[in-house]
Parts: C-alpha cells; sequence; structure tokens
C-alpha cells in the first residue's frame, strides 16, 4: 500500500505530458524521491497512533 505512494507521486508529476510511454514513466520514477516511501510510512504509522490515542482517550473516564 505505502510503495504504490512512490508510483501516484510519479503519475501526478507527469501528468501534464502529452503522450506516455514506459521508458516516459521509469524516467518520472527517477524524479520522484525514493525517501518519500519512508516518510509516507513515518506519517501512516503517527497517523494510527493518533487513532489509538484518541480512541484510548475516549474510553478513559472523564474527572
Amino acid at each position: 500500500m505505502v510503495d504504490g505512494i512512490h508510483y501516484l507521486a510519479a503519475a501526478i508529476f507527469g501528468s501534464g505530458v502529452s503522450s506516455w510511454s514506459k521508458d516516459l514513466f521509469r524516467s518520472m520514477l527517477g524524479y520522484t524521491a525514493p525517501g518519500l516511501t519512508a516518510w509516507a510510512k513515518i506519517a501512516l504509522a503517527g497517523g494510527i497512533i493518533y487513532l489509538l490515542w484518541a480512541e484510548i482517550e475516549a474510553w478513559r473516564p472523564k474527572k
């Protein structure tokens, strides 16, 4: 799931081109940073932690 972010970013990056080819898409993949996947994984982990924290806070009795 998270690895698809790299392909999605390349597709958005090249959305303005008039014609597509395998070689063109591969070159667009080269322009999008592979570190994007690492940041997407960090954001996913942060989002899951935030959701769990919110659920735990909702179950705790209010003072």
